[in-house]
């Protein structure tokens, strides 16, 4: 049972599809979410699946267990992109279930729940359903009614009529996932000239990985230079990537940076991004008089304190980003939309790049066994705590220093201990990266070692 365990995480559930995530486990996991909700009063479900081969079986499953539960209405909307998902469940009041494994390979597949508010189950949420998954403490029912529904051009309507179109180049890579069925429609109808690579969704990846980096998108960068921008999208079309007319991938952070210059100064507000973001993110908000809330690592934390502190924007580094003006949820499509959109505002984007505050900077990892990663921290950050006048110890310990900062906290999902630091010039990255090396890793050896 330990392998079958593995399978859930604190945001979503992934698992190999030839190895421990079957049609039968899927609908066992189906039976839980029913349990789950039912408990907590929810009634209605809406379903969708990426373009993964297994997502359609595995849907087919999970939807099965559902309907042995005592929940009302099932909704399966197919093969759609993730925000269009996401979009019913927020407008019409049901909760959401979407089959998907994001960014990994073909051969992996999963499940991650929402709230008909948009904000991502949190840790406890996702442990409970993993609990009556284990216990087998499924709740039977009368077997629900599974209806289709089709809100893909109500959705692409919404979004066009919620940002500002412009006049921009733009190539768009969907890498044969579900931003194919909405993005080009939506850049089009905004009034940007639109190129598409692999826009047909292909389980296979045939053309690139799923995952969004400098050598997937290689195809693009051939041809970037007769284009203002490319964008490009993961799997599932939770998240999207800016690449600027000479090949720059652009971070999560530097996007912010340059949407933030826009959106700043038309509408006063605070800005949300988890505690591995840069610096860069308080720079452009505190120019325009805005406040930025540091949040845990997590998409789920991020449109939480969204909502929480009615924040303008959101940003996580892993490419997540939040766009309140549009929606409050985690769509890397409709985040696209607004990109070129501001982006078009500027005379030359590269001119605003080479304004942007520099920082140098990296993330570390240490290798430290799953049973005392944990330890470790809270070890090290008492210590921190102690040491330096300005921390945070929102999730791990993040440390303030004048000529930059530091983060130090365990991976979720592997047996390693991060450290992310930044600096305001490269001698003073060394230094903080010599100092700050040296203290996790006696930490590590006085825990482990004991």
């Amino acid at each position: 049972m330990t392998e079958i365990r593995e399978i859930f995480r604190a945001y979503d559930i992934r698992g190999n599809t030839e190895e421990n995530l079957t049609f039968e486990v899927m609908e066992k996991i189906g039976k839980a979410f029913g349990t789950f909700i039912d408990k907590k009063g929810y009634k209605k479900v809406v379903v969708g699946h990426d373009a993964r081969n297994t997502s359609i079986k595995l849907k087919k499953a999970f939807i099965t267990g559902i309907k042995s539960s005592k929940v009302k209405r099932i909704v399966d909307l197919g093969l759609e992109p993730f925000g269009t998902v996401l979009y019913y469940g927020w407008k019409r009041g049901f909760e959401t279930a979407y089959i998907t494994a994001s960014h990994l390979p073909p051969m992996w597949n999963g499940v991650k729940f929402y709230h008909s508010n948009g904000v991502g189950y949190l840790e406890e949420e996702n442990n409970q359903i993993r609990d009556i998954f284990l216990e087998e403490s499924f709740e039977e029912g009368s077997e629900a009614k599974v209806l289709k529904d089709d809100v893909r051009d109500e959705y692409i309507d919404y979004v066009v009529e919620n940002v500002t179109g412009g006049d921009l180049d733009v190539v768009i890579d969907c890498g044969n996932g579900v931003a194919g069925l909405t993005a080009p429609d939506i850049l089009d109808d905004l009034g940007f000239n639109v190129d598409v690579l692999h826009g047909k969704p292909d389980g296979d990846f045939p053309n690139r990985e799923s995952d969004v980096n400098e050598e997937s998108i290689s195809k693009m960068l051939e041809i970037i230079e007769d284009y203002d921008i490319g964008m490009a999208y993961d799997g599932d079309s939770d998240r999207c990537f800016i690449i600027t007319n000479n090949g720059e991938l652009l971070r999560a952070d530097e996007t912010a940076y340059l949407v933030l210059e826009k959106l700043l100064e038309e509408k006063k507000g605070d800005v949300v991004a988890n505690v591995e973001c840069s610096r860069r993110i308080e720079d452009v908000a505190e120019k325009h008089g805005s406040k930025v809330k540091r949040v845990r690592v997590g998409h789920t934390y991020l449109f939480k304190a969204i909502k929480e502190n009615e924040a303008i924007f959101g940003v996580e580094r892993a490419g997540h980003f939040a766009v309140p003006q549009i929606f409050p949820l985690d769509d890397g499509v409709a985040a696209s939309a607004l990109f070129a959109s501001k982006i078009s505002e500027f005379e030359d984007i590269e001119e605003e790049l080479d304004d942007m505050p520099e920082y140098f900077g990296d993330r570390i990892p240490f290798k430290c066994p799953d049973s005392d990663k944990f330890e470790v921290v809270e070890k090290i950050k008492d210590k921190l705590v102690n040491e330096y006048e300005e921390t945070s110890t929102v999730d791990g310990v993040r440390v303030e220093l004048e000529n930059g900062w530091v983060l130090i906290r365990a991976s979720n999902t592997s047996p390693k201990i991060r450290i992310t630091m930044e600096a305001k010039t490269e001698k003073d990255y060394r230094e903080i990266k010599s100092e700050f090396s040296n203290k996790l890793e006696q930490t590590i050896n006085e825990v482990v070692g004991k």
